[in-house]
């Protein structure tokens, strides 16, 4: 609700999307915002709003129109940028619950790990749009149309989730997990 009542006007102020991810990447050395009506999270996800809002639908499709070579090579590269990514993200041994939900940082260190969220995060969605096709597929279209339920229905998968797979002794099987 916040994003959308400020969208508009925020979406105005020339330089907003470094100063989102900016103000994200702070807002974790202040304690004082508090998990209170979720504001530290509306903060540091606001630059992935922001993103979605500034990237007209003729951009999109334009990404997805370019020359199979190009749009292949670029899909390699992205690939190999987010197993890199992933595999340090896994390998580190202190990785937090608080860290994922973009809580306050126990170390400075902590905000390196959450611009690495950030990498990945955006990574993964251009990912998901090389891969995205451009066309209606006769069942995918229909249960897209059709996500509400999805949507609504999310949170408790993910809770079932983090109750099968805690996060403390990540493996290779939970990216598997991921993708299924």
């Amino acid at each position: 609700i916040v994003w959308r009542f400020s969208i508009e006007d925020l979406s105005k102020v020339k330089g907003i999307i470094p100063i989102s991810i900016l103000i994200a990447i702070l807002i974790g050395f202040w304690p004082e915002f508090g998990n209170i009506l979720s504001i530290r999270r509306t903060i540091a996800f606001f630059p992935f709003f922001l993103l979605g809002y500034s990237f007209s639908k003729e951009k999109f499709e334009e990404m997805l129109t370019k020359k199979n070579i190009v749009k292949t090579l670029l899909y390699i590269v992205v690939l190999i940028l987010v197993s890199i990514g992933i595999c340090i993200f896994i390998n580190t041994k202190d990785i937090t619950l608080s860290m994922l939900l973009m809580g306050t940082y126990k170390i400075s260190q902590d905000a390196l790990y959450r611009v690495l969220i950030f990498i990945i995060s955006i990574l993964m969605i251009i990912l998901t749009m090389l891969v995205t096709p451009n066309k209606k597929i006769p069942l995918i279209t229909k249960i897209g149309r059709n996500s509400l339920l999805i949507y609504l229905v999310h949170r408790f998968i993910t809770l079932v989730t983090a109750e099968l797979l805690p996060y403390t002794n990540y493996s290779w099987l939970y990216i598997v997990y991921s993708l299924l």
